[in-house]
This record gives C-alpha cells, sequence and structure tokens, in this order.
C-alpha cells in the first residue's frame, strides 16, 4: 500500500503524529513544544505521569496533545502508550526515543554494577522498546524514527562509562535500523548531541566535583551548552528532511567527522593532571560510598540473624503446648 509520507524526500509534521518518549522535561519537552507549532499532534510519553500530563496540557490537550506513563525499560508500557496515541489520532507517523538517565560519576572499578544496567536498560532497552512499539505504525505511514544520541559515544568517559556505553550502543542501533527499514520506504535519524543544558548535565557537571573538573577540562568551544529549545529546533529539522545524522552544537561536528582519531590521542588527556586530581577525589568518594553501604548491609545481617537467633530462644524456652494448643479439637461444652 502506498504511503501518505511517502510522495517525496521530505515530511512536513503539520497534521502529523509524533510519539515523543521522555518528553516531561528537557529535550523531549522542548521537542514536543517545537513539533507542535509546527502543526503535529503530539503523545507525550514520560516516567513521569504528572510532567508528561503538564506538558500536554501546555499545548492545549485535546485533539492536539495527549499524555502517558511510561517506564521505558517496559516493553508493556511503551506498547501500552502507542496503543493509547493510535486511538486518538488514527496512527503514528513520527517516534522519537528520547527518554534517557545519566549516574552519578564513579569509576568503573568502585561502582555499584546495578549502575550500569540501570541506565543500560533505560538508554539502550528504552531505545529498542520504542522502536518496537511503534515501528509497524511508523512503516505502515511511511514515516520517521528519530533516536537521541550523543556525542559522549566517541568521547573518553572517565567516571561516566555507563552514559558513554550506553550512547554507543545506542549510534549502533540506529545505524542498523536506518538500513533495516530503508527498503520499507521509512527513514531514521540520530541526533548526535553535546552539551545541552539541561537538569541532566547540571546533575553531572554542575552539582559533582569530578563533573566540574571535566568541564573546565573542555576548550570553550566545546563547554558552550545549547539551550534544549535550540537543540529541539535542530532535532524537528532533521525530522522534516529526514537526514540519517545530525550534531548539535555545530562546534561537536569536527570530533564527530574525526572522532576514529579519538583513541590516538587518548594518552595526551590520560596525563593531564587535573584528570588524575579528580579521578583520585572520585575514587576516594567512591569507595567511601561502598564501605558505607557494605557496613549498612553487614548491620541489617547482623540485626537479623541476631532476631532469628532470640526467636529460636524464646521457642526452644517456652512450656510445651497442650494437645488442645496442638491443634486437638476442643472439649465439648455442656
Amino acid at each position: 500500500m502506498f504511503s501518505r509520507n511517502r510522495d517525496n524526500g521530505s515530511l512536513d509534521l503539520r497534521g502529523k503524529t509524533v510519539l515523543i518518549t521522555g518528553a516531561g522535561g528537557g529535550i523531549g519537552a522542548a521537542l514536543a513544544r517545537t513539533c507542535h507549532r509546527r502543526g503535529a499532534r503530539v503523545a507525550v510519553i514520560d516516567i513521569d505521569g504528572a510532567a508528561a500530563e503538564s506538558v500536554a496540557a501546555e499545548l492545549g490537550g485535546g485533539d492536539g496533545a495527549i499524555a502517558a506513563q511510561a517506564d521505558v525499560r517496559r516493553a508493556e508500557d511503551l506498547q501500552a502508550a502507542a496503543s493509547t496515541a493510535v486511538e486518538r489520532f488514527g496512527g503514528i507517523d513520527v517516534a522519537v526515543a528520547n527518554a534517557g538517565i545519566t549516574p552519578a560519576p564513579a569509576t568503573l572499578r568502585q561502582m555499584d554494577p546495578e549502575t550500569m544496567r540501570t541506565v543500560l536498560d533505560v538508554n539502550v532497552m528504552g531505545v529498542l522498546n520504542t522502536v518496537q512499539a511503534t515501528a509497524d505504525e511508523v512503516v505502515g505511514a511511511g514515516g520517521h524514527i528519530q533516536i537521541t544520541g550523543s556525542c559522549s559515544a566517541f568521547m573518553p568517559g572517565p567516571g561516566g562509562s555507563p552514559y558513554m556505553a550506553s550512547k554507543s550502543s545506542v549510534e549502533a542501533i540506529a545505524r542498523a535500523l536506518r538500513l533495516e527499514l530503508s527498503v520499507e520506504g521509512t527513514s531514521v535519524g540520530l541526533a548526535m548531541l553535546g552539551m545541552i543544558d539541561t537538569p541532566l548535565a547540571a546533575k553531572t557537571l554542575d552539582e559533582d566535583p569530578f563533573g566540574r573538573a571535566l568541564d573546565r577540562m573542555l576548550p570553550g568551544w566545546l563547554g558552550r551548552r545549547l539551550p534544549p529549545d535550540d537543540a529541539a529546533e535542530a532535532i524537528a529539522r532533521q525530522i522534516e528532511s529526514r537526514r540519517a545524522r545530525m550534531v548539535a552544537p555545530k562546534a561537536w561536528l569536527a570530533l564527530d567527522v574525526a572522532n576514529g582519531l579519538i583513541p590516538y590521542v587518548e594518552g595526551v588527556t590520560a596525563r593531564d593532571r587535573s584528570l588524575r586530581d579528580g579521578l583520585e577525589s572520585l575514587s576516594r568518594r567512591s569507595a567511601a560510598r561502598h564501605s558505607a553501604a557494605t557496613d549498612s548491609a553487614a548491620t541489617e545481617s547482623a540485626a537479623s540473624q541476631t532476631a532469628v537467633s532470640q526467636a529460636a530462644e524464646s521457642q526452644a524456652t517456652a512450656p510445651e503446648a497442650s494437645p488442645a494448643g496442638r491443634g486437638a479439637d476442643p472439649a465439648p461444652h455442656g
């Protein structure tokens, strides 16, 4: 069947349905507003249902925007959200896998393995779940799947390896998906984003001592943070043009082009005294957190064992129960 979006090389967002995950704030909320201004109907999806409702209400709700609560780690949540969008708007033309998290800085030697699992679950499996929940509708419409990536995918990530690893995986997914869906007449775009002025960036770079040290090490032209509205505008233009790859801010483009050379110059960074000082401090803080968690677990275990022992002693010294107490039938009345 000939799709309504396959008649030219661009995608006019007017009258189209755009589903966006992680749209309760940051880049996702900014993109929801940008697409809505371009005439699109928007499905605002977020793990924070109240935040999603707030953004949808800001866009007028009704026939122009709906909200749905979904944890992108749960395939069934995304399936339900996609079904809601289809029921309300008749289909999905554009799906944006945008939801993501950034963990607190920690070294690989000392981080809780659960941190890595959680980041990969949200940032990688969340993309897969979003794609699988929406792909049939998007392919049927000859639409576009948009994935939010990061220039972190090709940058060395001391203290932040879970995020960097997740975004490297996201890049690989987007590139494979683009080829797989090209035969279906459906486009796939990857936004490689540098520094964006979002709460995630503030939490990682401003509120943590090691993050601040890393931020100071970046050249000024790389450290400049793009406002979320500007990032959203760049992503919307990418969707409309069906471009496979987009880098923002533009200052990061040179590194994107030359990313194959980056591993060969990491030795210079490794010798930087600021990095070594920052890593030593981060290592001490990580070790302290790990020690505190271990001590807490040991205390809880000891308390549990004490309670069990006391219960056993209590049972051993208790008087033997009467036959009735052991479950015998009570004596008849009368």
